[in-house]
């Protein structure tokens, strides 16, 4: 697990995980937002996603399992691509 955090002022956290489903998630700790990267290439956004939910799925044994049960109930928001290949 590869942790990039912003100690100063713990502003947000990104994750990248050993995982067969996530590959990495963005927890804004100001708006409790969460994206959710998976292996798939597709992200979303989860909103008001509580620390404790966060810090449970994070922390545990199978991210893709907690994430199911924990964080999917938060009903996530596709994110869109927004680097578009350029057409030449």
């Amino acid at each position: 697990i590869n942790i990039k955090t912003n100690k100063m002022k713990k502003l947000n956290e990104q994750i990248t995980y050993d995982s067969s489903t996530i590959e990495s998630t963005l927890y804004d700790y100001k708006t409790n937002d969460l994206i959710v990267s998976f292996n798939s290439g597709a992200s979303y956004m989860f909103n008001s996603v509580s620390e404790t939910d966060y810090s449970i799925m994070k922390e545990s044994e199978s991210v893709g399992r907690s994430f199911n049960q924990i964080i999917r109930p938060y009903g996530g928001i596709k994110i869109e691509e927004t680097n578009q290949e350029l057409v030449k």
